[in-house]
């Protein structure tokens, strides 16, 4: 079971930064909202580089970056989420 996050963005206004704590080996779900529920528009980064399609999971209503087997070294960072066009 991954623990969850959430981040909500609302218009014009930045969601802010959350720090969690994710013990190695562990999983952790990062999830972001649109306000107007267009998970489509969203876009998530790491360093500020864009993550790659693969590692998000979109539905209807919000966007995922999923972490299984969390390791230090290869998954510490900054997450951030941003709608495109917002």
């Amino acid at each position: 079971m991954a623990g969850e996050h959430i981040l909500r963005l609302q218009e014009s206004v930045h969601a802010g930064t959350t720090l969690i704590g994710v013990e190695q080996g562990s999983s952790v779900l990062i999830r972001c909202e649109h306000p107007s529920g267009k998970s489509g528009s969203l876009r998530w980064l790491r360093g500020g580089t864009v993550i790659k399609p693969e590692y998000v999971k979109t539905k209807i209503d919000a966007s995922y970056v999923e972490i299984t087997n969390y390791q230090p070294e290869k998954d510490d960072g900054v997450y951030e989420c941003s709608a495109v066009g917002f």
